[in-house]
C-alpha cells in the first residue's frame, strides 16, 4: 500500500519519513491547531528535526505528484 512511514514515533529529536511508492516532495509539520509549525525539513533525506519543538501532538504532512498523507507524530 501507498503508506507514509514515519520513525521512530514518539521521538525525541529526528524524524525519517519514509514512502515506498510515491517520492516526496513537500514535508510540512503542524500543531493540533492547524498551525504550521517551524521544523528543519529536508525533503531530500526525508526528515524533519523535531528536538527544538516543545512536547506534544503533532500533524505531518507530505506530498508528491498529487497526493497527500498524514501522519501523527508525538514528540516527548
Amino acid at each position: 500500500p501507498d503508506e507514509l512511514e514515519i520513525s521512530p514515533n514518539p521521538t525525541t529529536g529526528k524524524l525519517t519519513i519514509g514512502n515506498s511508492q510515491s517520492p516526496v516532495n513537500e514535508i510540512d509539520l503542524f500543531n493540533l491547531l492547524g498551525e504550521k509549525v517551524p521544523a528543519a525539513v529536508d525533503c531530500k533525506l526525508l526528515t524533519v528535526d523535531c528536538s527544538l519543538l516543545p512536547p506534544g501532538i503533532y500533524i505531518l504532512q507530505a506530498s508528491g505528484e498529487g497526493k497527500v498523507w498524514r501522519g501523527k507524530v508525538v514528540k516527548e
